[in-house]
């Protein structure tokens, strides 16, 4: 079975040449734990996004020169929350200890347990949860903007962190400090080692709407909203493309890969 590899950010929609392979069955049953321990080792830092409907593993490659933070929009109830899980403990499945670690942003931490207790975490000190009600919350994105800024002008070469924020709507309740470094790091981060994947509820853009050109790379769930559709740039979609529940979608209409996300 083929594995590709994720180009699309910064503009560019194109699905790179595959280089990789590994073995698989029907991949409609297939759970995250068999399709990780079948991949081959990968040599960049990386995270399974999905698996494509005709059954091709959909890596992001972060260290590619394009990488770009990613949004995950839809309406509410269609797996947004899983996708992150599913990333989160690929990256750190598919990763050294030494390069990579995960910060997750949620205002439902009990949700992550099953990520906590995954036997696939090599080291559950790469993993961070904080919850959007904690008063460490408005700090830890400020913090983190310094340290990445730093690693970025003195061109250090330190562990890569993979942000998940879940929700970006709860951004809106922050000081105007922590919600400049979320933007900071959404448009600079991947530059300096931080990648970003946020979630958005579909019937929150309008509260955020400024935000979202901020994201090169979007993965669109259902949006039975024609008007958040169009808001999201993505009216050029074929009617019915956005409307099925267990699929999403990256690149844009015509040329947008679909994938749907493995059971943790």
């Amino acid at each position: 079975m083929l594995l590709y590899n994720d180009p699309i950010s910064e503009g560019k929609h194109e699905v790179s040449n595959i280089y990789s392979y590994f073995q698989v069955h029907h991949p409609k049953k297939q759970e995250l734990t068999h399709i990780l321990c079948e991949m081959q080792p990968i040599e960049h830092r990386s995270a399974l996004m999905g698996v494509t409907s005709a059954g091709l593993p959909f890596i992001r490659d972060f260290d590619s020169p394009v990488s770009s933070s990613v949004l995950i929009v839809g309406d509410a109830g269609i797996g947004k929350t899983h996708i992150l899980k599913t990333i989160s403990v690929s990256a750190l499945y598919l990763n050294r200890v030494d390069d990579l670690r995960c910060t997750v942003l949620t205002h439902s931490p009990n949700e992550w347990f099953d990520v906590v207790s995954c036997n696939l975490i090599k080291d559950s000190t790469q993993l961070e949860i904080v919850s959007w009600a904690d008063k460490i919350a408005k700090e830890i994105l400020p913090q983190l903007a310094n340290s990445v800024e730093y690693q970025l002008t003195h061109l250090q070469n330190k562990p890569g962190v993979l942000l998940i924020v879940d929700d970006l709507s709860q951004i809106m309740k922050y000081p105007d400090i922590t919600q400049e470094a979320l933007m900071w790091l959404i448009y600079y981060g991947p530059r300096a080692g931080c990648w970003p994947i946020v979630t958005l509820n579909a019937n929150r853009v309008d509260q955020i709407n400024q935000w979202i050109d901020l994201f090169c790379t979007k993965l669109i769930g259902r949006v039975a909203s024609p008007v958040v559709i169009s808001k999201l740039g993505c009216s050029n979609y074929r009617v019915g493309e956005l409307a099925e529940r267990e699929f999403f979608y990256i690149g844009p209409s015509g040329n947008a890969v679909k994938i749907w996300i493995p059971m943790l």
